[in-house]
């Protein structure tokens, strides 16, 4: 399988800031790196088509180093973290993360459907906080589809949220139990 190797160019510093592989098209990969990386001046430029994707990704990321390229990836390339070293304050961080997510440690195996209830009610809870998705959005978005007969976009630019997020809390009916409380 053909694998796409590639530069992220940070335009505002007219400057390359990371090099990666990838199977998938260039323009979804560089949508992540800009959510990722929170930044939008980021531009993708595809250097080679390869057969190893690991190797040559591991090749380009060390030529670009050498040509003192200052690359914001940890790893020395190819999949998986080899080479990353995290920092004592990140590895507080992402611990402290995890021992607070609900669902960790949870014994594997089948589940009854109270726990079911209980583990979909936490992540959801997780993921409003996260994007700050409260009853009175949801009350909003509802209205303003409903009554007001605004499309996904006209409610996304009137709140000033991403239409696919509107989508989400009005079609998915995740939130279904915020209306009911």
């Amino acid at each position: 399988m053909k694998t796409n190797i590639y530069i992220l160019t940070d335009t505002s510093i007219n400057n390359v800031v990371y090099v990666g592989q990838t199977d998938r098209e260039l323009r979804i990969r560089l949508s992540e790196h800009k959510y990722r990386f929170k930044n939008k001046n980021l531009s993708i430029e595809l250097i080679d088509i390869v057969d190893d994707g690991d190797f040559w990704e591991k090749h380009y990321i060390s030529l670009y180093k050498s040509w003192g390229f200052n690359l914001k990836q940890r790893a020395f390339g190819g999949k998986g973290s080899s080479g990353v070293k995290f920092s004592n304050e990140e590895k507080k961080i992402y611990y402290s993360n995890r021992k607070g997510n609900p669902n960790y440690c949870l014994p594997k195996g089948p589940k009854s459907k109270q726990e079911k209830i209980i583990i979909k009610q936490s992540c959801l809870t997780a993921f409003e906080k996260r994007l700050n998705i409260t009853k009175e959005l949801v009350l909003e978005v509802n209205r303003l589809i409903l009554i007001d007969n605004y499309s996904f976009r006209e409610v996304g630019k009137k709140l000033n949220i991403p239409p696919s997020r509107v989508r989400g809390i009005y079609k998915l009916k995740q939130y279904d139990y915020l209306l009911k409380n």
